[in-house]
């Protein structure tokens, strides 16, 4: 987890870093100026919304205050299908 802040210790961006993959989070001039600067040394892959991080795959939907949920109903499918073939 890597992040930078501003003069008043406010985090602009926040990213979470695995081996091959990176969730950035800001307002979008900072995420934009932070991904120049990590284009300058790795080539990356852009997208506007999560669509899978870390094996799990997002379906973004806004409710009604405009507020945008994470559906991880493959993921959780997934697991209830691993767990009900196992053998015990």
């Amino acid at each position: 987890m890597f992040y930078k802040k501003n003069d008043e210790n406010f985090p602009l961006v926040v990213s979470a870093v695995t081996v091959d993959d990176c969730l950035i989070g800001g307002k979008p001039d900072d995420t934009l100026t932070f991904m120049k600067d990590v284009e300058k040394k790795f080539n990356i892959v852009k997208e506007d919304y999560v669509r899978k991080h870390l094996g799990v795959t997002y379906d973004f939907v806004r409710d009604d205050d405009g507020d945008i949920c994470a559906l991880l109903e493959k993921k959780v499918q997934d697991i209830v299908d691993t767990y009900m073939k196992a053998k015990w």
